[in-house]
């Protein structure tokens, strides 16, 4: 069919060139249709192409506004889709019409105005791009993309198939395209500046000169070549080519600023949407390589695509696009911002909920707050000033656990930002905030903060709590400016220790090997998991935490703990002693059933009583028999010889302990109280009562006060034991049995299920 002439549906255009014929194009196949389509190089780019190819006409029977030109009688006048069924119903008349249907497929339509778009070939001004092609591709080999797969992929097939730019375009205002053609001999210049300008100008530049257009149309210039007048081209240039030269044009470069271009060039990191690889990142690339040789940046992030929760495109249309003035206004810019970085990778698509922004605000942003206010509150009680170097502090050994954590969290959040593991950095930074810093370290030394006095175990813990504080404030500026710098005005308001006015003009933390004891961190560790583990049994027997328990044992072939971090962990299970011990028998009980094989035989209609009695031997006895292989028995007052040989012998965790087992970790609580654990319980939860009721009547935290107390007797049992602890523990000066008569405030609990009336008042 090569060649082959054929007639015309509608031939409105008077050129007479040969253009109705048959070519050949491998992009068109014959699984769809015929295998034979119709091009038209006016309205599309691969028709364009071809149409280059083979020489043929650009025939435009379609007005720039798309309306039907007068030489297409039947249809003109109308838009091109307005004519679409009147040029079927035309065919359909004249018999040329094989058949019609409707075929759904995408179509582009403006996103301003929703109008259906039209391809339309115009004649425009190009940046030979395809000639440095090469230079593009090996520039972006160089570069690191996050994530890679995007630079080798979608980029790089982007620049392997870059074909030259279009830089004009048609508008009423935008940047000019600076290029003069004189009226007479039709030489062309490229202006290079403002003073060159000048130059040529027919007249004076104005004073309030405005380089865009229309404005820049007005000047005339002087033709170098034969003296007559040079008007500009109309088209202005395309706007990316603004943002591409973003380099060069924020510096006023090379005009001024040369002597620092090489401090200022590369940049070492840009960012920007997935859709700018065929726009900024193209153009900054294109455009440097060009005139410096080089990209204009070394590393790139592509940023992913905010969905909604259930991972669809927002859209005002579909009504599930966020309200980010709403969103602000409720959880405030700084939780959007960690919200953004902390759910996912940015490179990612992010499913956005406002529900979690709220989750993350409660658990980071309450929990740091929290923190901040324990430590502000008792600092300004005793006047704490971090007055010395962090090397002249008295550290224990939960200090210097602390210190561990947060120079390992510096160090792992450097090479974190180096790597641009950026969500993960900012879980870790999470983590710490939440488990170690509020979770552990100040749950463990509450006390340190509240005893009368000010020795250097209190100086200490003061002191490493503030340090977090303020190295955690400079760890979270890059993301949530605002709140590090409330922080850090709170944190830096003594001047003992030079810091920075802002935070945003400190040095980024640097961490310090002298302070990461990595042993000492999975010693701790393995104590929270143990905590854990205990907390868990504790709930599984129902006992609160204010209930002291006689002893626990950790199962661990491994792993071991010093005496100070066993103390902690007594401390923070409320249990007098932990074994720590490879021996798993040591919660384990001998177990045994009955081997009915045996039984039957030796027996006979005796065996079903002799089975009962087997389930009922007790550890002991099992033992005995295991041991022996034989044990004396009585059953109906008869005595009978068990021999191991008829038990099957097995174990079953000890009833006496209640059992956890977590991730490897077997631990067994015993649970038994006697008088003296419950005594010490019940003074607990009055020390517990005092302090909440002392918080319900607003009292001052270093206020002393007197209490009333009505109760029972087993209260006022343990009130005669433990007198002295709740009254320090509780800055009591005096404890009087009944009602206070000029009480300041009164309220009744429930301790431990005895009923209680307890009445309070400022001492003196």
């Amino acid at each position: 069919l090569k060649d082959l002439e054929y007639e015309p549906l509608y031939n409105y255009s008077q050129d007479k060139e040969k253009k109705h014929y048959v070519i050949l194009a491998d992009y068109v196949t014959v699984e769809d249709g015929t295998g034979i389509v119709h091009i038209a190089p006016a309205f599309g780019a691969e028709d364009f192409q071809e149409g280059k190819k083979y020489g043929l006409p650009v025939v435009q029977l379609v007005d720039e506004e798309g309306h039907i030109k007068p030489e297409a009688t039947p249809f003109a006048g109308k838009t091109f889709k307005q004519a679409d069924p009147l040029i079927i119903q035309d065919l359909d008349d004249r018999g040329l019409l094989f058949r019609k249907e409707m075929v759904v497929h995408s179509y582009p339509h403006c996103w301003r105005c929703d109008s259906p778009l039209l391809n339309y070939a115009r004649a425009s001004w190009y940046i030979k791009t395809t000639d440095y092609k090469d230079k593009m591709l090996a520039q972006n080999i160089r570069m690191t993309w996050f994530p890679p797969q995007i630079g080798a992929g979608r980029f790089g097939e982007w620049l392997e198939n870059n074909v030259d730019w279009a830089l004009s375009r048609e508008r009423f205002w935008g940047t000019p395209l600076n290029i003069w053609i004189c009226e007479k001999c039709e030489h062309k210049e490229s202006i290079e500046s403002i003073k060159k300008l000048g130059e040529m100008a027919r007249k004076p530049l104005p004073d309030d000169l405005d380089l865009h257009r229309p404005f820049v149309d007005e000047i005339i210039l002087k033709c170098p070549k034969c003296g007559e007048d040079m008007t500009r081209v109309k088209e202005i240039i395309d706007c990316w080519f603004d943002s591409g030269a973003m380099p060069y044009a924020q510096y006023h470069y090379p005009f001024e600023e040369k002597e620092n271009w090489d401090k200022r060039f590369p940049a070492e990191f840009i960012c920007e949407g997935l859709d700018q690889t065929r726009g900024w990142f193209y153009t900054l690339l294109a455009i440097s390589t060009f005139i410096s040789g080089e990209s204009s940046y070394k590393r790139v992030m592509v940023n992913g695509l905010i969905l909604d929760k259930n991972g669809q495109k927002m859209s005002g249309s579909r009504g599930n696009a966020a309200d980010p003035f709403k969103i602000i206004s409720q959880y405030g810019a700084d939780p959007l911002r960690w919200y953004l970085v902390s759910v996912s990778q940015p490179w990612l698509p992010i499913q956005f909920d406002e529900e979690v922004i709220g989750e993350v605000s409660r658990k980071l942003f309450g929990t740091l707050k929290n923190v901040y206010s324990f430590f502000s509150m008792y600092a300004n009680i005793d006047d704490f000033k971090p007055d010395r170097e962090l090397n002249e502090v008295k550290l224990e050994l939960i200090d210097r656990w602390i210190l561990s954590r947060l120079n390992s969290l510096i160090k792992a959040v450097e090479t974190g930002m180096e790597d641009y593991q950026i969500t993960k950095t900012i879980r870790r930074i999470n983590d710490f905030v939440i488990d170690d810093l509020s979770n552990w370290y100040v749950r463990r030394n509450r006390r340190r903060f509240w005893i009368s006095g000010f020795d250097e175990s209190k100086y200490a813990a003061f002191y490493v709590l503030w340090k977090c504080l303020l190295e955690i404030t400079r760890l979270i500026a890059p993301v949530v400016p605002m709140t590090a710098e409330w922080y850090w005005s709170s944190l830096t308001v003594n001047k003992e220790l030079s810091y920075p006015e802002s935070v945003h003009l400190a040095d980024f933390p640097a961490y310090s090997d002298d302070y990461i004891d990595l042993s000492l961190e999975e010693e701790m560790k393995f104590a929270i998991e143990i905590t854990a583990s205990l907390r868990a049994a504790r709930n599984k027997a129902r006992l609160k935490i204010r209930q002291p328990l006689r002893k626990a044992i950790v199962v661990e072939s491994n792993r071991k703990l010093g005496e100070e971090i066993i103390d902690i962990i007594r401390k923070e299970i409320n249990i007098k002693d932990i074994e720590i011990t490879a021996d798993q028998s040591k919660l384990m009980d001998l177990k045994g059933d009955p081997n009915f094989k045996k039984l039957g035989p030796k027996f006979g209609g005796e065996a079903p009583k002799i089975a009962e009695l087997i389930k009922r031997l007790s550890p002991g006895d099992l033992s005995h028999l295991k041991e022996k292989g034989e044990l004396e028995v009585t059953v109906e007052e008869k005595q009978l010889q068990l021999t191991s040989d008829l038990v099957i012998f097995g174990t079953q965790y000890s009833p006496q302990y209640t059992i956890v087992e977590e991730n490897e970790l077997v631990v067994g609580l015993n649970t038994e109280l006697d008088d003296e654990l419950i005594n010490e319980g019940f003074a607990r939860e009055i020390v517990n009562k005092i302090q909440n009721s002392r918080k319900n009547a607003d009292f001052k935290v270093t206020d002393r006060i007197v209490v009333g107390l009505i109760s029972t007797m087993k209260i006022q049992r343990a009130l005669e034991i433990h007198g002295d602890y709740i009254k320090n523990e509780t800055l009591t000066e005096e404890i009087k049995q009944g009602e206070l008569r000029d009480a300041q405030w009164k309220e009744e609990w429930n301790i431990n299920g005895e009923p209680a009336a307890i009445s309070l008042k400022v001492f003196g």
